[in-house]
C-alpha cells in the first residue's frame, strides 16, 4: 500500500515567553528577513489557538510550551528549513530553559496493508475479540537507539482501515547547544534511515521511495 507524506514538524519544548513571539519578532530574528518586510500571519477564528507566522512553506506556532515549526508541504528540504528555523531559535534565546527537541515524520494510507494489520495484532485482537470486544483502532510503537536520542516509530490503525506511520526524532537535553546539533543531523542521513526503517514494514510503499546510502 502506497503511505504518503503529511503533517511533518519540528518541536522544541521549553518554557518559552510566548510574548516575544509577534510576527515582527519572528520575521527578523528567525526568518532573518529584513525590518519591514511582509509575511504571512493566520489568525485562528473561532478557536483557540497559537498564530501561524509563515515563511518558505513553515509555519511557526508559539504556545505555552513548546514551539512548533510546521511544514505546509512535507518534504526533506522544507523540513530542513523548519530544523534551521528552530535552532536560530535556540540560539536567539539562550537563556531559555529547554527539556527536549524532536522533528516527526508522518505518513498515512488510505487502507491497512494486511500483512501489517496481521504484524500489529500479535494474536491480541483474537483474544479481545474472544471477550466480545469491538477493536475501533490498533496501535504499536518501538523506540530505537539512534546517535544520543531516539527514533520513536508509531504504527497506528483506525476503525476505517486508516494506517498512519510516523517517526519521531527525539532528543531529551537541558543543554541548548546538544538540541542544536541534533536538529544539525544532515538531512541525507534523516531521509537514509527514514527509507531504512519504512523499507522493514511488510506491505508498506512511499512516495519518494528510493535506496539511500547512510
Amino acid at each position: 500500500m502506497l503511505f504518503r507524506p503529511t503533517n511533518w514538524n519540528v518541536v522544541v519544548l521549553g518554557e518559552w515567553n510566548v510574548a516575544i513571539f509577534t510576527p515582527e519578532w519572528i520575521g527578523k530574528n528567525v526568518f532573518g528577513l529584513a525590518e519591514g518586510t511582509p509575511i504571512s500571519v493566520e489568525v485562528p477564528i473561532n478557536v483557540r489557538a497559537p498564530w501561524r507566522i509563515k515563511h518558505q512553506n513553515v509555519a511557526v506556532m508559539a504556545s505555552t510550551g513548546r514551539i512548533e515549526f510546521s511544514c505546509d508541504s512535507p518534504t526533506y528540504a522544507t523540513l530542513d528549513v523548519a530544523r534551521g528555523f528552530a535552532r536560530t531559535s535556540l540560539t536567539e534565546l539562550p537563556r531559555t530553559p529547554v527539556s527536549a527537541a524532536g522533528f516527526n515524520l508522518r505518513f498515512q494510507s488510505g487502507q491497512t496493508p494486511p500483512e501489517l494489520a496481521e504484524a500489529i495484532s500479535g494474536g491480541v485482537d483474537e483474544a479481545l475479540a474472544d471477550a466480545a470486544y469491538r477493536i475501533a483502532g490498533r496501535a504499536t510503537r518501538r523506540s530505537l537507539e539512534f546517535q544520543d536520542g531516539l527514533i520513536n516509530c508509531e504504527i497506528a490503525m483506525d476503525g476505517d482501515e486508516t494506517a498512519r506511520i510516523t517517526l519521531n526524532f527525539h532528543r531529551g537535553s537541558i543543554d541548548p547547544e546538544e538540541l542544536k546539533r541534533w536538529l544539525s543531523i544532515p538531512i541525507a542521513e534523516v531521509e537514509g534511515h527514514s527509507a531504512r526503517i519504512l523499507s522493514t514494514l511488510k506491505g508498506v510503499t512511499y512516495e519518494g521511495d528510493h535506496e539511500q546510502d547512510i
